[in-house]
């Protein structure tokens, strides 16, 4: 590890050098040849991890697949403001990025990983970033928690393998989600988990809330004990917009109207694109339940993006290029369900027969499809 070989100042100024070179356009391996350091692979994952990533503004000790795992800022710090409190034990803290935004928000932060390189990475940042009330150790989760008498919440970010055919909370998750959860209440009843948003089922009483980054689905995080707020939320951010279950309305059915909207994937994931309804917004189609339509132009900032339909016609290939050459379209985005491996040679079906200089988006349907124009991003909110 580079800690054990060179002080933090200096493996700083290596890691500069590096993203140096890189932003020149040095090959990986001639910068192995040039510098001559020891720990090279990972000053160079560090140099690599800073350059790419779009998850954080500060500077962070983290390697490339750190950053893979890593949480994104902003998502760190609303979640530490919603946790904020006296005492707080962030479990599976990894290179501590969540673990730093705890600690501007509570008094005292105990932060555990059992990877001993990636407690030494997140010791190394607290320091970089002026962090000095965070307790740093090196262990099981489990075992440090049974070593605790009180906190007034606990964080959990569980180790899991990066991909799974099907997530299951009993099995997927190191350490094992339900033991932890009856060691932990012993602790506080006020826990907190992080999960992928793709996971079917949760089968213990808690909040689910769906997090969206630029409209992107981000994360999953479920409350326990007095953390809980509702059985399910949306949160919209950077703009911290927060949906709950309230007076929801009822979204019927209407066939395409003269504007499409897309519904944020957190607001869809949590299952609140009914709380959208407001009498003159209408559920496109069944088919697909995170559309809507509307005769005048709406506004949300739970709108992923907004269209203006050009015209709704049979699903069928000579009808579709009709409209898009009336159009004068030269480019499209299919928006179909389209086996990602065959995306481009579909897409290309269409444009090779288009010579105009528009884009149009076409969503497909089983009997219809939808010719749209993408309205601006400064026009969403």
């Amino acid at each position: 590890m580079i800690f054990d070989t060179y002080t933090p100042q200096m493996a700083e100024v290596h890691i500069k050098a590096i993203m140096q070179l890189m932003k020149e356009g040095t090959p990986r391996e001639h910068i192995a040849k040039h510098l001559n350091l020891r720990d090279i692979d990972e000053l160079v994952s560090i140099a690599k991890a800073r350059l790419t990533s779009k998850k954080t503004a500060k500077e962070y000790y983290m390697m490339e697949d750190d950053l893979r795992f890593a949480t994104n800022e902003v998502v760190a710090e609303y979640r530490a403001k919603r946790l904020a409190c006296n005492t707080l034990v962030d479990i599976g803290c990894g290179v501590g990025i969540q673990t730093l935004a705890f600690a501007r928000t509570c008094k005292r932060v105990i932060a555990v990983d059992i990877d001993a390189r990636k407690v030494r990475y997140a010791l190394e940042n607290a320091k970089k970033h002026d962090i000095n009330n965070v307790e740093f150790v090196h262990g099981d989760g489990l075992k440090v928690l049974e070593t605790l008498k009180k906190a007034d919440a606990i964080f959990v970010d569980p180790e899991r393998a990066p991909e799974e055919d099907v997530r299951d909370i009993a099995k997927s998750f190191r350490p094992n989600l339900l033991t932890l959860i009856k060691t932990a209440s012993k602790v506080s009843p006020n826990i907190a988990i992080e999960l992928p948003p793709q996971i079917r089922e949760v089968p213990f009483d808690c909040e689910k809330e769906y997090t969206s980054f630029n409209h992107e689905l981000n994360r999953l995080t479920v409350y326990l004990g007095s953390l809980k707020k509702a059985d399910r939320s949306a949160v919209v951010l950077p703009g911290r917009h927060v949906l709950q279950p309230g007076t929801e309305g009822v979204l019927q059915n209407s066939g395409a109207l003269s504007y499409l909207y897309e519904v944020d994937p957190a607001v869809a994931k949590a299952g609140l694109t009914p709380a959208l309804a407001d009498g003159r917004t209408f559920l496109y189609s069944e088919e697909r339940d995170i559309l809507l339509t509307s005769d005048t132009l709406r506004t949300s900032p739970y709108f992923k993006a907004r269209y203006e339909i050009v015209e709704a016609v049979p699903n069928k290939f000579e009808k579709i290029m009709e409209v898009l050459k009336w159009e004068n379209a030269g480019s499209v985005v299919l928006r179909a369900k389209i086996d990602p491996r065959s995306y481009w040679a579909e897409r290309k079906q269409y444009e090779k027969h288009l010579k105009g200089d528009k884009c149009c988006h076409v969503f497909i349907f089983k009997h219809e499809a939808l010719v749209c124009r993408k309205l601006p991003v400064s026009e969403l909110c």
